[in-house]
């Protein structure tokens, strides 16, 4: 058993690993201006299968598979019929901590978000 989970993560790309977990946002900015949002039930969840679950409000719900290449994150949510994969750029990844950058229609977004407990 301990054989099959070292060569599972041994072929997941180390960015994948780092990755895997639930995620809280506690901050967003828009075009470097600090967004008043309440981010309280806002949250990235990124499984060792490569399967994602994104929750921000009622409304904002995303399920579906993701994937790393370097400093990019890919997010395609198979929830919804014809959507297309996302990428952001992941500028901070650490065992406690993830901060990612993104494009919303011409407005650059970054996302700060601290691994749950």
């Amino acid at each position: 058993m301990l054989l099959l989970c070292f060569v599972f993560f041994s072929c997941q790309n180390s960015d994948d690993v780092q990755t895997l977990g639930t995620w809280k946002l506690y901050g967003l900015t828009e075009s470097g201006k600090k967004q008043n949002v309440d981010l309280k039930n806002f949250e990235f969840k990124f499984n060792a299968d490569g399967s994602y679950h994104f929750h921000g409000s009622s409304q904002m719900v995303e399920t579906g598979t993701y994937r790393t290449e370097g400093d990019k994150l890919y997010t395609t949510d198979t929830s919804r019929q014809n959507a297309l994969e996302k990428v952001v750029r992941v500028v901070k990844l650490s065992k406690d901590s993830m901060n990612f950058e993104m494009n919303n229609s011409g407005i650059p977004m970054e996302f700060l978000m601290v691994r749950a407990q």
